[in-house]
């Protein structure tokens, strides 16, 4: 199955992120009233299709730099899981409402693909070797979320590239794919943070939301990078951060809450030989389903991940990843599976709690 192209130019692409992300969703009185006026909707679908092709041609370079990835990170680290996405159409809408001055032909992390590693040591050295290696992709930006973490305690690595497009390959010339390394711990807070965001309807991962939370998870991540062993602004001693994150466990029931989301959710069986899988989380139904793809079905995997997004609406969450096989595909996205254990264990190392 050929990889979809772009279809259209940087000036229709922008412009249909601003119409999808600023006008409203025309309703059916405009097609329907005493004078029907379908411009509105016609302009909308438009926007969509625009929108859609945009997304999916990153697919293309997004499996070049994955390949990549995956072989630098099992040099480093033979136990390193690699996954990949396209971001998530409302997460990509809800980054041009967020940010003044973005536009969707030039957002970087469209195709994003990550590495997990074990511990610190992997992860400098994966991060060493992606500096100072030589490639024709261009590296455009560079965030050290490990020295520097976001306010709201998340850490990683994530690096932006230009592809660079030859031959057959030259219409994707310019297309931005992200790519972002971690280490256990870090995707396990990263993760936790989007399982009880979605579970509770509320946009921790945007730095929003009920404070307590948002808090506790800072704290936590500041623990973690003690027990990381890796750089943080304060650097301050684990006693001191267990002074304010334990009662804050306490307050919001952390341990039972979190216990409690993956204990409820219904899971489907996983085909084990796919290339791709649809995640679709009903929050409503308390129900994961699993959809596998076969690695020439990506047209297929593509249209089914544009049709689950718009069923699914505001009751849950849709995605389409890749993963080396069916077994890692928890690992990788932990979040979707409501399963925080790694998360926790961490957190009871942290506060130095055992058998809780």
């Amino acid at each position: 199955m050929p990889w979809e192209k772009p279809l259209y130019s940087l000036r229709k692409v922008r412009r249909a992120g601003e119409i999808l992300a600023c006008e409203e969703h025309p309703d059916s009185a405009q097609l329907f009233g005493e004078k029907p006026d379908f411009g509105p909707m016609l302009r909308w679908l438009a926007a969509e299709a625009i929108f859609n092709n945009w997304r999916a041609a990153h697919a293309y370079p997004l499996n070049t730099f994955q390949v990549t990835l995956r072989e630098r990170s099992h040099r480093v680290d033979p136990d390193a899981l690699t996954a990949q996405r396209l971001k998530r159409a409302p997460s990509m809408l809800a980054k041009l409402r967020r940010f003044t001055g973005m536009n969707l032909d030039r957002m970087q992390d469209i195709g994003g693909c990550r590495a997990i590693v074990s511990e610190m040591g992997s992860l400098e050295e994966l991060t060493y070797q992606y500096q100072n290696s030589r490639s024709r992709h261009e590296l455009v930006g560079q965030k050290d979320y490990v020295r520097e973490p976001k306010d709201d305690g998340y850490r990683g690595i994530h690096l932006v590239y230009r592809y660079a497009g030859r031959g057959t390959s030259a219409a994707y010339d310019g297309l931005r794919i992200e790519v972002q390394l971690r280490t256990k711990v870090q995707h396990a807070w990263a993760t936790a943070v989007e399982t009880v965001g979605l579970f509770q309807g509320e946009a921790f991962k945007a730095g929003e939301g009920n404070a307590r939370w948002l808090e506790f998870f800072r704290l936590a991540s500041e623990a973690f990078a003690v027990l990381e062993i890796a750089p943080w602004p304060a650097g301050r001693p684990l006693a001191d951060i267990q002074a304010e994150l334990t009662p804050l466990v306490l307050e919001l029931d952390v341990l039972r809450r979190l216990r409690g989301y993956s204990e409820t959710l219904e899971r489907a069986e996983i085909d084990g030989i796919a290339n791709s899988y649809l995640l679709e989380l009903d929050l409503q139904a308390d129900r994961l389903q699993v959809r596998s793809f076969m690695k020439n079905e990506g047209e297929r995997a593509r249209a089914a991940y544009v049709e689950a997004e718009a069923r699914m609406g505001a009751r849950g969450d849709v995605v389409l990843v890749a993963v080396s096989d069916a077994a890692a595909l928890q690992r990788a996205f932990p979040n979707y599976f409501a399963d925080t254990r790694l998360f926790l264990d961490a957190l009871r190392s942290a506060l130095e709690w055992e058998d809780v």
